[in-house]
């Protein structure tokens, strides 16, 4: 499996668990203020973003249910010979057996279509969702540049916009007073900024009260002192790598929600009455334009949320208190604690399952090859049926590949961590390698079929070597007169040679 097609797994499998883990902690904060819900959501979204990559920092868990493939039951000379010198072999057949063990007649099979179903599926899901996430990464692009126009196109406030500014940045502790911005057009007020942060306000703001203008410079200003234009940035990001998962746009859609409201609430707290404040954002659902670019910027009101704002600003019954900055990293921190094991889930199960090979079995399942939780392929039964298992080239650890029998030709399956079931029976090919060996008769070859319907139950060629230790032996091996890589059964031999 290549590494886009791990990280399409990894992003799909943490993803939806760190949402759910994520909605199943905010349906208990039905009596939390906004802005405690609002941080909750932010850190799923954060989480959700870094998830695919935090295979670097974050310890493994193996929780994942096994996501094996079904093992694969092929004959044993499906393969082309690689180094032994005949491209010729046998028709290939394949069983089938069902749930209940009944096994049906043998048919032909090619050996090259199970190579291509999965990569073809694979290739096609990143193909959908590189499209999606292009499009979706898109838009705010696009919206931050016409945003970058829209202010280049914009005046400098007068002074007295800018000693209120200033007078309103204070008073709710930020740093730095932003730069303020009226634009040529009637356009709603609106945040933006993530390190030079700033407000734009429409051409309309000139002619406005003095009240009305604190109440929109306070709104645009806790919104930046709150760090909203950051965190509307981290939900695009988010919902472009889970564009596919309904709960991330759930999400976002609910951080932009409580957002507002707690900004709303911020705004209450320091001395706006809830009926003036009310009436504003009704006066600028109703008179004002929209921008309809997607920048991650947040704006003073949209008419789709005017009746749930208005609502939730004249409610006193709700819990209006603000986070502290120790009360968003006590929630950042046990969010990153809980979170943890979240992120990873499955990361190493399916890394495994990814980078593991596959096992090859013969028809009872007795194990042929495997490899070994240090990576090392193994063969349990050495020189066993070794022409037919074949041996792997590990000299490149991060490039183990079949170099001969069905190790090579299966090579796409086994890299898959697909096992493969030969119709070679252990018993019977151990007993054929015996009696050759026992005859000393130096080199030969034996092939045992079921004559009911052409299964391969041995194939023994000898002289044979031991897969185990076949690469440091190679040099001899190779000089051995005997020539002890040639499968015999599919070599053409004249009889007696």
């Amino acid at each position: 499996m290549n590494p886009t097609d791990e990280l399409l797994i990894s992003a799909a499998v943490r993803g939806f668990t760190i949402f759910l883990a994520g909605w199943l902690v905010l349906s208990a904060m039905r009596r939390s203020s906004a802005a405690a819900r609002h941080q909750v959501l932010l850190c799923m979204l954060a989480a959700a973003a870094i998830a695919p990559f935090a295979n670097v920092v974050v310890p493994k868990w193996k929780v994942v249910p096994d996501l094996q493939p079904a093992i694969e039951s092929i004959t044993p000379f499906s393969f082309s010979t690689g180094e032994i010198g005949t491209s010729e072999s046998a028709p290939s057949r394949t069983r089938r057996i069902d749930p209940s063990g009944n096994t049906t007649a043998p048919h032909p099979a090619s050996s090259v279509a199970p190579r291509f179903i999965l990569p073809s599926i694979a290739y096609l899901l990143t193909i959908l969702w590189l499209c999606g996430a292009t499009i979706l990464l898109a838009r705010p692009l696009v919206g931050l540049l016409s945003l970058s126009l829209l202010r280049r196109r914009s005046h400098a406030a007068d002074l007295p916009i800018e000693e209120i500014t200033r007078e309103l940045a204070a008073r709710i502790g930020l740093r730095k007073t932003p730069s303020v911005h009226i634009s040529s057009t009637e356009i709603m007020p609106m945040a933006f900024g993530v390190f030079c942060q700033g407000i734009l306000l429409p051409s309309s703001s000139r002619s406005w009260t003095e009240d009305r203008l604190r109440i929109v410079l306070l709104h645009e200003l806790t919104h930046l002192s709150r760090r909203d234009p950051a965190a509307l940035l981290v939900s695009r990001i988010a919902l472009t790598i889970h564009w596919f998962n309904p709960l991330a746009w759930l999400t976002a859609r609910r951080l932009h929600i409580e957002q507002e409201t707690a900004c709303d609430d911020a705004v209450l707290s320091r001395g706006v009455t809830a009926p003036d404040y009310a009436g504003e954002v009704l006066a600028f659902s109703t008179g004002m334009t929209v921008p309809r670019f997607a920048a991650p910027v947040p704006t003073m009101a949209k008419r789709g949320e005017l009746e749930r704002r208005i609502v939730s600003i004249l409610d006193t019954t709700r819990n209006r208190r603000s986070l502290s900055p120790a009360a968003k990293f006590n929630i950042t921190l046990l969010t990153a604690l809980l979170g943890t094991p979240l992120v990873n889930l499955g990361a190493e199960e399916i890394t495994a399952r990814t980078k593991s090979r596959g096992r090859i079995l013969d028809r009872n399942g007795v194990v042929l090859a495997e490899t070994t939780a240090a990576g090392v392929r193994h063969y349990p039964y050495k020189a066993l049926a070794v022409h037919i298992v074949g041996i792997v080239n590990e000299t490149d650890p991060s490039d183990i590949s079949g170099r001969l029998g069905v190790e090579e030709s299966f090579d796409d399956t086994l890299r898959r961590g697909g096992d493969l079931k030969l119709t070679l029976d252990a018993r019977i090919q151990s007993t054929v390698e015996k009696v050759l060996r026992d005859a000393d008769i130096g080199r030969g070859c034996a092939v045992v079929t079921d004559p009911s319907n052409g299964d391969i139950l041995a194939s023994v060629s000898i002289p044979s070597f031991d897969p185990n230790q076949w690469f440091q032996q190679v040099d001899e091996l190779r000089r051995h007169p005997f020539h002890p890589f040639w499968n015999r059964t599919l070599t053409a031999r004249p009889p007696g040679a």
